[in-house]
């Protein structure tokens, strides 16, 4: 039996020591969208513009921001984000002449909700501040997004 505990310790352990290709779905207002007026773009996939690095979802940062209709410019100096040249604690890397940016936080940065479904790290949902908006404009409030963003005081 303890040694079935250590395994799956190790096991754990060591895939949060890992790289693997991740998606972020993000959630924009389209008016086109006849039912709930809400589109979902992809972004990632193949690993290329989303990873999910020692247990922390990434993403392109550039990609994300503009998905989200977010302005801003990103960099990385160390291991940490800045914004329009102001330094964060986001934690962000650089690979193959792209700002990988950890989600979470950027989405907290800007307002927007992040939504994961543990044990899926890899995958998660992030509804900009602008969607959120929307979704409160017009009395959708029964969504389980909505409820999670009044929860956080994320609602403008």
């Amino acid at each position: 039996m303890l040694g079935l505990l250590l395994a799956c310790i190790c096991a754990s352990s060591c895939a949060r020591d890992t790289e693997r290709p991740g998606t972020v779905l993000i959630a924009r207002v389209d008016p086109k969208v006849e039912e709930g007026g809400i589109a979902f773009l992809l972004l990632g996939g193949d690993g290329s513009k989303a990873k999910l690095r020692n247990g922390q979802l990434y993403a392109d940062g550039l990609a994300l921001l503009s998905l989200m209709k977010e302005p801003g410019r990103i960099a990385v100096t160390g291991d940490r984000v800045t914004i329009d040249g102001v330094a964060t604690d986001i934690r962000g890397f650089t690979r193959d002449g792209i700002t990988f940016v950890a989600v979470a936080p950027l989405a907290r940065h800007y307002r927007a909700l992040f939504v994961t479904r543990p044990p899926h790290l890899q995958d998660a949902t992030v509804w900009p501040r602008a969607t959120l908006a929307f979704l409160k404009r017009s009395g959708d409030s029964r969504g389980a997004a909505y409820q999670q963003a009044k929860r956080e005081g994320l609602l403008p």
